[in-house]
């Protein structure tokens, strides 16, 4: 095939005549990997974050899920490899090639399953991410797999010998930047499916036990076991090798269809329970012919709505898994379904809950869908830009590729100072209000004032997480504002006897200037009134705020039950409803209060 004009031929395929290939070696410094050996782990007080490859995927370093490492080790590790903002962090055992930039200031080590990238100046850090996270290099990762021990192991010196794609640095920072924006876009999708989801299991729980009613229906429910409702049948065993060539799918005990045949044995509307295996229990809806195996079915009948069974066995999903009997090779019969208890409505209201459903699932789909075509169209994209077969114009930019992403990240809501940095001052502000030499400010407390305080002000706090404790956003202690308030002299560390947290700093007036700035005065005179709140009131209050955020971003009614069923299809809140200080009259109150200070 003839060139194009202004292209040449290289190892890596056609590229412009004013692009390089240069060996990894030759545009970083260093490229090497964690710690080989399993540490003694501590506890998250006691020591440092300590990543492994599960904490890459998509682009994105995952803080979540991961081990403490002890001080002495972590400071051997980091003083002879320190993983810096603007590194990149690249798994290379069990999960391999996912590449993300370090885009944090403060400490942590790294497993042996990921490999730490310190690119030259000549190499844009964001580029090389989205270099190394393309189909070819993903399939040069995995072709270069070595199976040691029965896991997946991508060796470093071959990742030292990968031959990258070097164009001029501005057009690898314009490069970079283009496939950003639609990284934007699939996390926005991402974070709305999973809120759309969210919506769905609290509208399950609310329809499906009769909490809710429909209009135009008010007759009593029954309480049935699922035996005398519906017939459950068990399929017929086959195994791959006596199937026979055909589209019809064959399932058995996992979640996906184990293979193909070319015969059914259920046509119409089947709900399938997987039999065995570790997925024994997973409810499934088939509206297609299939051959049942190793799984128990219900299908359609006359005196009731299968898709209503369906949604009623799937909101009891993770009762279903604890039926599992059986030791290593766990085990659902139908005998182990006919037991279950389920409200069972009218046939009418059945119809009309299950529609309300399905209609919720076929939004969701839509999104799924547009999701997939916009990474699937990103692949497209990126393969034509990062070989140079689509050309964008280069723009000028700052040096520190960091700050680039820093300003693009909350340039919409903090012009002239960043997240960690207000973040910084926040928690510099509450430290100096609520902390002192006897009794320092804990990062649990000074969380809940600081979202409270947040929603206050703002009206809806962005970053916090439902966890065991209350809202909590991570990001505070470990993507900078901590270390930023310690950096500059606002608060400093101290234990007190049994407590230790925060206290104000030589320079906590500079903070509190900024702050007065930002927020005002007002702010913190109106957190005085949790001054004295106890531990479990505090933990209360934040909790139900971030439950009422929910339901008024839904539209939904702010009363006990629906508040209670936030907290229900949590799994991080559900153990709260266990608890004395989450009653339902300590609820109720929480809920008067909150309406009270929020509106």
């Amino acid at each position: 095939m003839e060139l194009r004009p202004g292209y040449k031929q290289t190892e890596v395929g056609v590229i412009p005549d004013e692009w390089e290939v240069k060996q990894f070696t030759e545009v970083t410094d260093l490229i090497t990997c964690g710690i080989a050996a399993t540490p003694d782990y501590v506890t998250e007080s006691r020591g440092y974050p300590f990543l492994s490859s599960t904490n890459v995927k998509e682009g994105q370093i995952l803080w979540r899920d991961y081990k403490h490492i002890g001080e002495s080790l972590h400071r051997q590790l980091y003083r002879n490899n320190p993983p810096q903002r603007g590194d990149v962090l690249y798994s290379r055992v069990g999960t391999i090639g996912e590449a993300a930039v370090i885009d944090v200031d403060f400490e942590f080590s790294v497993y042996v399953s990921l490999t730490l990238i310190k690119p030259r100046k000549s190499l844009d850090n964001y580029f090389l991410m989205q270099l190394l996270n393309s189909a070819p290099y993903k399939k040069r990762a995995k072709d270069q797999v070595y199976l040691g021990g029965g896991v997946g192991n991508l060796n470093v010196d071959i990742v030292r010998k990968y031959p990258i794609i070097l164009p001029p640095l501005p057009e690898q920072r314009t490069i970079a930047a283009a496939l950003s924006d639609v990284d934007a876009l699939i996390g926005a999708l991402d974070k709305l499916i999973a809120k759309k989801r969210d919506l769905k299991q609290a509208t399950m729980q609310q329809l499906l036990t009769g909490q809710t009613r429909l209009p135009g229906f008010s007759k009593a429910w029954e309480e049935k076991r699922l035996g005398n409702v519906v017939e459950i049948r068990k399929g017929q065993l086959i195994t791959e090798k006596d199937s026979a060539p055909g589209s019809i799918p064959v399932i058995a005990g996992g979640k996906k269809p184990a293979y193909f045949h070319n015969l059914a044995n259920r046509t119409g509307k089947t709900v399938t329970v997987s039999a065995s295996g570790a997925n024994a229990g997973y409810v499934a809806f088939f509206d297609i012919p299939l051959f049942a195996s190793d799984c128990s079915t219900i299908s359609e009948g006359s005196d009731y709505s299968i898709e209503f069974i369906f949604f009623q066995l799937l909101l009891r999903q993770d009762i279903i898994y604890k039926r599992q009997t059986g030791g290593a090779q766990p085990h659902i019969h139908p005998v182990d379904l006919m037991p279950i208890e389920i409200g069972v409505p009218n046939l009418l209201e059945q119809i009309a809950i299950a529609a309300v459903l399905s209609d919720m699932d076929a939004e969701i789909a839509a999104l799924e869908a547009r999701r997939d075509k916009t990474r699937a169209l990103k692949q497209g994209t990126m393969q034509e830009l990062l070989t140079g077969r689509i050309r964008l114009v280069a723009h000028k930019w700052p040096e520190d590729r960091a700050d680039i992403h820093l300003q693009k990240s909350h340039s919409t809501s903090m012009a002239k100072h960043n997240w960690a940095f207000n973040e910084a001052v926040v928690i510099a502000a509450l430290v100096s209000k609520f902390g002192s030499h006897d009794y320092p400010l804990g990062r649990l407390r000074y969380t809940k004032l600081a979202y409270l305080m947040h929603r206050h002000v703002e009206g809806n706090p962005e970053g916090y997480l439902k966890k065991a404790a209350g809202p909590y956003n991570p990001s505070t202690r470990y993507k900078g504002p901590e270390g930023i308030a310690q950096k500059n002299g606002y608060v400093q560390v101290v234990r007190s006897g049994k407590y230790s947290g925060f206290i104000a700093g030589e320079n906590i007036n500079q903070a509190l200037v900024y702050f007065n700035k930002w927020y005002g005065s007002n702010a913190l005179e109106w957190l005085e009134q949790f001054r004295y709140e106890k531990k479990d009131e505090i933990e209360l209050l934040a909790t139900i705020a971030m439950a009422i955020q929910d339901l008024q971003a839904d539209g939904r009614e702010i009363k006990l039950r629906n508040v209670k069923n936030v907290l229900h299809i949590d799994p991080e809140w559900q153990p709260k409803l266990g608890r004395e200080a989450f009653s339902d009259t300590k609820i109720k109150r929480a809920i008067a209060r909150c309406q009270g200070l929020f509106g």
